[in-house]
């Protein structure tokens, strides 16, 4: 219950005026009879209500149109009937966004068609591409603290340059330059994060200096990037890496009880109130307090 108070007074604090996006166009894919956008399922989604597996029925044309009310961009998955349609999509607010669908090709246009094209090369560059998503799979597991702050360094330089090239010779809006300017550099955070628990030689990195510097460098209090999915599951992590820290530099002899749930929330709230303020720390608070509720 406290948790779905606090998300109320978070939505009447973030939310500004909606305005209706809209993705529509053709399927021309025999036998095809539904399509199905998904949105990523954070509590961005939940704040803003956004699409989570909503399918329509293809007109007798072989036409779709979907109308959704928001307030922020979004990304969203598309299939055709069980037929995932290659990458993400990108969709702004108030925007017409046309997909036609064909086998084995997509073609967009509208007001956002030039941001899904930078997006179709981004993920061919940084997560299709075989030889880089294999080194990308195996970083937290076969790399030592040293070597993975390297590759993640390096990973997060090569998308700001990629992200620079492109935007010089294809413009953008500033939303979208910010919106992936957010997934670099939380992506790049939650990663950091993520090695505590996923890591070749985790409590190494505790007692490296540059690797809990580089978490300490990103920006934890941003409250232009609340609506950001990756930022949210910033928030999530670094209590548990904190809290993670602190007990592994705990004496052993001492009771076990910070593993337990009600110990794990204090903790959460303790690093809030150190680290965060405003939206950032009311968003923290609510992510602190679901997980506890689901647990």
């Amino acid at each position: 219950m406290r948790y779905y108070v606090l998300l109320s007074l978070l939505l009447s604090a973030v939310q500004s005026h909606s305005t209706t996006s809209v993705i529509y166009g053709t399927v021309n894919i025999p036998g095809v009879k539904t399509v199905t956008i998904r949105s990523n399922t954070t509590l961005y989604g939940e704040m803003h209500n956004l699409p989570n597996d909503l399918q329509i029925q293809l007109s007798d044309e072989g036409t779709y149109s979907f109308e959704v009310e928001t307030t922020e961009p979004f990304i969203f998955s598309m299939k055709a009937d069980d037929q995932w349609q290659f990458v993400n999509k990108y969709v702004g607010p108030g925007d017409s966004l046309r997909i036609d669908i064909a086998e084995n090709r997509l073609n967009f246009d509208g007001g956002d068609s030039r941001h899904n094209v930078f997006l179709f090369a981004w993920e061919n560059r940084f997560f299709l591409d075989q030889p880089m998503r294999n080194e990308y799979n195996s970083s937290w597991s076969l790399m030592e603290p040293s070597q993975f702050l390297t590759f993640w360094s390096e990973r997060r330089h090569l998308q700001k340059s990629f992200m620079d090239s492109f935007f010089n010779d294809t413009p953008a809006t500033q939303k979208f330059k910010e919106y992936f300017q957010f997934e670099v550099d939380y992506d790049y955070g939650v990663s950091l994060l993520f090695y505590f628990w996923k890591g070749k030689s985790s409590k190494k990195a505790i007692d490296m200096p540059e690797f809990m510097k580089a978490i300490d460098e990103i920006e934890f209090n941003n409250s232009k990037a609340v609506y950001h999915g990756r930022y949210q599951q910033f928030l999530s992590e670094l209590p548990n890496m904190l809290h993670l820290v602190a007990r592994e530099k705990m004496d052993s002899s001492l009771p076990r009880e910070e593993d337990l749930p009600l110990y794990k929330f204090s903790f959460a709230c303790y690093v809030i109130d150190k680290n965060l303020t405003g939206l950032p720390a009311q968003l923290a608070t609510a992510l602190a307090l679901k997980s506890n509720y689901v647990y």
